[in-house]
């Protein structure tokens, strides 16, 4: 059984002929694995069937079928309007961190929201890590730096250094949550309301009525299985390792430690969390079929894995992780190098 039918209610927004396709729409809160999910995404559906919503980002644009540049919420939703009904009723799903409430109201269709939330202290810790990797690769490139890696630099400069100096975590999370005003907010809660999810305040009620927002809301710690639900629905039927995991300057090697001294300034998102499990837990109880899928979508997988594609692909992520580990690059690789590389190395079967 589909997800929309297992679904009581879908989100539409005035009347719809509900006889079309739903357009999924997944918003990526940032190091819960939304970059995974995404290259599943790219790497199983056509171009013209999935838009993605990243700032400072390239893109492919179904219109003008070229490479374009997303700058913004701004540039992201004129792109989706400029599309005639044709075009978008293509469009399966709309994912990424320009994502908000109420967009489906740009498609004549039913609509599914679904995200991914992650243990608060992890996620956090995960952040300081990406975030000053990314700071030391943008700052080696001394030979080569477009506009783009400038602006990235300096954003970094401003929103992650604490007196122009390398924070610690409980540094930087202290700086962070008081002085960035720069859109990457890295609370979950502070994050949903940015993209119209919670009304009003931040409030435990708000909190929740947001996640009923949503129709599925999967678990970070239980992608592996979680991810395999929604797969199902979009047809994904090609896997591919976990991408983006970032190097440990700070290691968690003491969970309790850390989540103590972050307590206060994770009030919220640790609430959230805790909402996001009964909910998560409440869905997979009231659809009696998930756990058949879930099996079904394993052995599928398993069929990939064993397969000279799957083996092709495994190898070849594996192998550009060990480099990256190992600072052998010298230039950080972007999304789209990396699965430039990817096709090149693993050609498409």
């Amino acid at each position: 059984m589909s997800l929309i039918k297992n679904l009581s209610q879908v989100k539409t927004l005035g009347k719809m002929k509900s006889k079309k396709d739903p357009i999924y729409i997944f918003l990526h809160i940032q190091k819960s694995a939304g970059t995974t999910f995404g290259f599943h995404v790219r790497h199983n559906l056509r171009k013209e069937e999935y838009i993605p919503g990243y700032g400072n980002r390239f893109f492919y644009n179904i219109k003008t079928k070229k490479r374009d540049f997303c700058d913004g919420k701004n540039k992201f939703l004129n792109y989706i309007n400029s599309l005639n009904q044709e075009q978008k009723d293509k469009i399966k799903i709309v994912f990424g961190h320009q994502v908000f409430f109420g967009i489906h109201k740009l498609f004549n269709r039913p609509a599914i929201y679904f995200t991914f939330l992650r243990d608060p202290t992890k996620r956090m810790v995960s952040m300081y890590n990406f975030r000053r990797g990314k700071l030391l690769k943008l700052s080696g490139r001394s030979l080569y730096k477009t506009r783009l890696d400038k602006f990235r630099l300096e954003r970094l400069k401003n929103t992650f250094l604490a007196n122009n100096k390398m924070p610690s975590l409980y540094e930087w999370c202290n700086h962070v949550f008081r002085t960035d005003n720069s859109g990457l907010t890295p609370g979950m809660s502070e994050f949903l309301k940015m993209r119209g999810f919670v009304d009003g305040e931040i409030s435990k009620n708000s909190l929740r009525k947001a996640l009923d927002k949503f129709d599925y809301v999967g678990i970070t710690e239980n992608f592996d299985e979680d991810s395999l639900y929604i797969y199902h629905e979009l047809g994904i039927n090609k896997f591919f390792p976990n991408q983006l995991a970032s190097k440990k300057y700070y290691a968690l090697r003491n969970y309790k430690k850390t989540k103590e001294k972050l307590s206060t300034l994770l009030k919220k998102d640790l609430f959230l969390y805790k909402c996001a499990i009964l909910a998560n837990r409440k869905f997979k109880k009231k659809n009696k079929n998930y756990g058949k899928i879930i099996e079904d979508m394993k052995e599928v997988k398993q069929k990939f894995n064993n397969s000279a594609y799957g083996k092709s692909s495994n190898f070849f992520f594996t192998y550009l992780s060990k480099l990256e580990k190992k600072n052998r690059f010298t230039l950080d690789l972007s999304d789209i190098a990396k699965e430039k590389l990817f096709r090149d190395f693993v050609p498409v079967l």
